[in-house]
């Protein structure tokens, strides 16, 4: 593989190779543009700024050595690892050329490393984010210190040096700077400007200084900028990096800002870059914290601190939590009634507004792994439990949440998000760990909050515990609201009211296009399977008429020289080729590509989000379930977002072949003297066992009216997970055929929520 370079007087040509497992190991710069292994010796080597480095690697994917090779000869330096603890992924030495020692805690956090002057000692607060690091005085050299501040959403706001250096204030594309030497302070403010997701220039305005200085950028496909231009003297300031994002060469040269290695903020303090949800060592190569996520499917990421699977020059790792091949990080991709599980919690990263690979901090596609909702972060639940002061409240009994699944996945939905009017207007909410629901639904990220709280509370192995506050809650006037207030937020979040504001265009079968209002079933539509790239047409099986629907994203794309544009609900999913995968409209990024009807792909160049009730039509396709609609005169391809149950979520829904005798509900909550009575009993829908059986409620709680008489039979573990999500989708089937309350008794001529969702089970069932 060869890249070069050549804005300055001496080009720099970078050769890399690569072993089995996709790990460089070798990086060279020739003299002359060949890359063949006989030009790899010291001799050929040359350019602006000269290197070569070989790398190996041992059995789980981390470096084991580094060796460097110059006119005086090779220096390796040998990586060791395993600390005394049983912990065998941490670096705890390394020797050869260069000597350092390491150590950790129980967590995988680095607690000490060589500082810039001394040892640098490290502290992490509960959510596993750096929070300080500190260094000795050295010689005529004082004491350093950074303290790092996060916002609710887990992204980087503040960095503040304790004696000499800088404090930085980030704020999406803005940054406010306070550099401290002695008495000396100086304030700098920056701005950054992008285009189709790159950062391309960034001016700053010094305090004492008149006026501004703008520079523009040229970036790499991971968004390292490595040119900048003076927009006033038209001068070149040029820097170099190694593959792993170490500076090599002169870089004595002044760089407008501190952004580094894919455009994220490096701090000359501690020696660290800060990439998304972890810190990275560009001269170690690799993360000093374990990888939040674990990616199965990722062999060689499997030791937590490698970065981007040793393969620096294909892919990339923006967040900190996974390797992204250029299309960026994101969380769940919501579709057919519920979520891929091919995402993880996501955390944004830092606001810098620098561009690398769609990691600006302004991603929200779903913080948290239970669901999507607000802004990017660790994990909202965890944030948000955080930040409201609620994170005692949630720590106590287990047993409430393990009988309660659906109660929770239901009413906690419908009132902690939509029911926020209801408890500030004093309807009787709860107090929980001292804050009202009112507080507690205003907390940074409210639809995430509670979607994050559904998908802890059906996750067996998470840590879904909750306080007789909650349990209060449950059984006082929360649940009276549950009846009459409607779902409209966090629901929409996790299986989306998807649809299109009147006069948008489907494309029919005979390549004439109409308006989607006068779509009618039956209709015969053009639709692609993106499983097999096979275009065809289908019937539409249903239409959706939705009232109310407020969040809007713009999506504008070019074709040729022109531009043109479609507006869909913020959840609505467009099929993006590139990441194969369906995208929520609100979470699509400028510069990615979407899919039109004749194969090709059309960019997306600009973005814009508003709120506006209005009325907004969908459509359900026969088998497929996507259709186009029309962009200006181009058809791009969306999904329907048809809800569908398997066989063993719709089974869930009603009393099981396997019930014997049930116990009366006496309300919403199951009693610990209720929970007794289902233990050592069969599941009554797969006749199974577990350790602990669950009282589940039939008629389910989160269908019908809370006045209709039910029972409780024993169910399952796992059908107790499945029903939760059963459930979820229900309601949703309801939302889509006018049920926007999945409580509804019913009036004369129209049939009650559970009589609707009868009538349109076996419709859904696949």
């Amino acid at each position: 593989m060869r890249a070069a370079v050549s804005y300055t007087s001496s080009a720099d040509y970078q050769c890399f190779a690569y072993d089995a497992q996709r790990r460089l190991t070798e990086a060279w710069t020739p003299t002359s543009n060949d890359c063949a292994t006989a030009s790899r010796t010291q001799s050929n080597i040359g350019g602006a700024a000269p290197y070569w480095t070989s790398y190996t690697y041992n059995s789980s994917g981390q470096r084991d050595t580094e060796t460097t090779h110059t006119a005086a000869g090779s220096k390796t330096t040998t990586h060791t690892y395993g600390t005394s603890t049983g912990q065998p992924h941490p670096l705890v030495k390394t020797t050869g050329a260069t000597t350092a020692a390491y150590t950790y805690d129980l967590t995988g956090n680095t607690l000490t490393r060589p500082g810039t002057q001394a040892t640098q000692t490290l502290a992490w607060n509960a959510e596993g984010e750096l929070a300080t690091t500190t260094e000795p005085a050295a010689g005529a050299k004082p004491a350093l210190g950074t303290n790092y501040l996060y916002d609710a959403d887990g992204e980087l706001l503040i960095r503040r040096a304790t004696g000499d250096g800088d404090t930085v204030l980030y704020l999406g594309t803005t940054e406010v700077r306070l550099a401290a030497k002695g008495t000396a302070k100086t304030v700098t403010g920056t701005r950054y400007y992008s285009a189709v997701g790159q950062t391309i220039a960034v001016r700053t305005a010094t305090s004492g200084t008149a006026g501004s200085k703008l520079n523009f950028l040229a970036a790499d496909h991971h968004g390292t900028s490595s040119i900048a231009t003076d927009a006033t003297t038209q001068a070149v300031t040029k820097r170099y990096s190694t593959p792993f994002g170490d500076m090599r060469g002169d870089s004595a040269a002044a760089w407008p800002d501190d952004k580094a290695f894919l455009g994220k903020p490096a701090d000359a303090t501690t020696g660290l870059t800060h990439i998304g949800a972890r810190e990275y060592d560009p001269k170690l190569g690799q993360f000093i914290s374990v990888d939040p996520v674990l990616s199965l499917e990722q062999h060689q990421s499997l030791n937590g601190y490698a970065y981007a699977n040793n393969n620096p020059v294909t892919t990339s790792d923006p967040t900190g939590l996974r390797v992204d091949d250029g299309s960026g990080g994101r969380g769940p991709t919501y579709f057919d009634g519920w979520f891929e599980e091919e995402e993880e919690p996501k955390k944004s990263g830092d606001k810098s507004g620098t561009a690398g690979s769609n990691n600006t901090g302004s991603n929200n596609t779903g913080s948290s792994g239970g669901g999507g909702g607000g802004g990017g972060g660790k994990s909202s639940c965890n944030s948000w439990l955080s930040v409201c002061g609620l994170a005692t409240a949630w720590n106590n009994t287990t047993d409430f949440v393990a009988d309660n699944k659906v109660f929770i996945a239901t009413v906690v939905t419908e009132v902690v998000v939509t029911g926020a009017c209801y408890a500030a207007a004093g309807g009787g909410a709860a107090a929980t760990g001292g804050a009202s629901l009112a507080l507690a639904a205003g907390c940074g990220a409210l639809g995430g909050a509670a979607a994050s709280a559904i998908g802890n509370a059906m996750t067996p192995e998470a840590d879904h515990s909750a306080t007789g506050q909650l349990t209060d809650m449950a059984e006082g006037a929360i649940w009276g609201a549950a009846g009459s207030v409607t779902m409209a937020g966090a629901a929409k979040k996790l299986i989306g009211c998807h649809s299109f504001l009147p006069g948008t265009g489907v494309l029919l079968a005979d390549g004439t296009h109409r308006a989607i209002e006068d779509v009618q079933e039956g209709d015969d539509v053009v639709t692609t399977d993106v499983e097999t790239g096979k275009t065809t047409t289908k019937d539409v099986a249903s239409t959706i008429t939705t009232i109310g629907d407020k969040d809007f994203t713009d999506i504008t794309i070019r074709v040729g020289d022109d531009y043109s544009s479609i507006t869909a609900t913020d959840t609505h999913p467009f099929w993006i080729p590139e990441l194969k995968k369906w995208v929520p409209a609100g979470d699509i990024q400028v510069g990615e590509w979407l899919h039109t009807s004749e194969g090709q792909r059309v960019q997306v160049t600009a973005i814009r989000s508003y709120t506006q009730p209005q009325r907004t039509y969908d459509l359900t396709i026969a088998d497929i379930h996507a259709y186009y609609v029309l962009a200006g005169a181009t058809p791009i391809l969306v999904h329907n977002c048809n809800v569908l149950l398997s066989q063993r979520e719709a089974n869930t829904l009603r009393v099981g072949p396997h019930a014997d005798e049930s116990v009366p509900a006496t309300g919403p909550v199951v009693t610990s003297e209720q929970s007794g009575a289902m233990q050592g009993r069969p599941c009554h829908s797969c006749g199974g066992n577990s350790p602990t059986m669950t009282g589940d409620h039939q008629p389910s709680t989160g269908i019908g009216p809370t006045s209709l008489p039910r029972s409780l039979f024993p169910h399952c573990e796992t059908c107790s997970d499945t029903q939760a999500v059963a459930v979820s989708k229900a309601q949703q089937m309801l939302r889509n055929h006018g049920y926007h309350d999945p409580t509804f008794a019913g009036l004369p001529g129209i049939p009650s929520s559970a009589e609707k969702l009868a009538e349109l089970l076996p419709g859904h069932t696949r």
